[in-house]
């Protein structure tokens, strides 16, 4: 792919290596999001502990 088309992450990755493992964690943090499947109205502090992990993906 021509250079002029991608992204330059290396302010936020100093590899490609990094970049894979990162986005590696979030995949498997987006799967472990099932465990809320129909538990979301249960409480209100079970809704925030998945906005909290939500809002932690970010950060990735």
């Amino acid at each position: 792919m021509d250079k002029n088309y991608q992204w330059d992450l290396s302010d936020m990755y100093s590899s490609d290596k990094d970049w894979e493992t990162s986005c590696n964690e979030i995949l498997i943090k987006l799967n472990d999001f099932s465990k809320y499947k129909g538990k979301l109205s249960t409480n209100g502090e079970i809704f925030l502990e998945v906005i909290k992990e939500a809002y932690s993906l970010r950060e990735k």
